[in-house]
């Protein structure tokens, strides 16, 4: 990477598409003004509001590396509830049929330090979370899940919300995927 007059130039050694099968369409409603100081709060653990945020999400992002510090990012989605938080400390979420390139998952298996990013597509919050990702490469967990080939289990290090003013960043509500997947029993949503 490396500056440039209008921002900045990343140059790309590799680049792997992602599934497309389970991506929601927005489209951006509102976009926040160059002027629009965000509120930044951070801790270790999910507030009750921010596992509210998960519990309903149907699309997040991960970032993973290699061994030798290859960054990948990926999107997960599925219907609202499809990742759940079943402590202040865990989020999990279910690993459904994609490209089979398993990028992320083997980065995962050989790297278990991880971020993930949620989005508030309707007020521009975001929950930034760092930590732990545990692969549950069994149908042990995945056999409960409709849909699921294998299922993450993810520990929260650290939790950074990031609220911008009065709503300034909106999207459109989203198509559902027709691929997605019946959420789990009991999901929120």
């Amino acid at each position: 990477m490396e500056a440039a007059q209008d921002g900045f130039r990343l140059t790309v050694d590799q680049a792997y598409g992602n599934c497309p099968k389970y991506i929601q369409s927005r489209e951006p409603q509102k976009a926040a003004p160059a002027h629009a100081v965000p509120h930044v709060t951070q801790g270790s653990e999910l507030r009750p509001e921010q596992r509210h945020m998960i519990d309903t999400a149907d699309t997040f992002f991960v970032a993973s590396t290699s061994t030798t510090g290859d960054a990948d990012a990926s999107h997960r989605g599925g219907n609202q509830g499809f990742a759940n938080t079943p402590t202040p400390q865990r989020v999990q979420w279910p690993e459904y049929e994609g490209n089979t390139m398993l990028m992320t998952l083997g980065n995962l298996t050989v790297n278990p330090a991880a971020g993930l990013l949620f989005v508030d597509w309707r007020s521009g919050t975001t929950l930034q979370l760092t930590g732990t990702a545990e692969i549950d490469w069994s149908m042990g967990t995945a056999a409960d899940i409709p849909g699921a080939e294998r299922a993450v289990d993810f520990h929260v290090n650290q939790v950074v919300q990031t609220d911008l003013p009065d709503g300034s960043l909106i999207w459109s509500a989203p198509q559902f995927s027709r691929f997605n997947p019946p959420a789990p029993r009991g999901a929120a949503g």
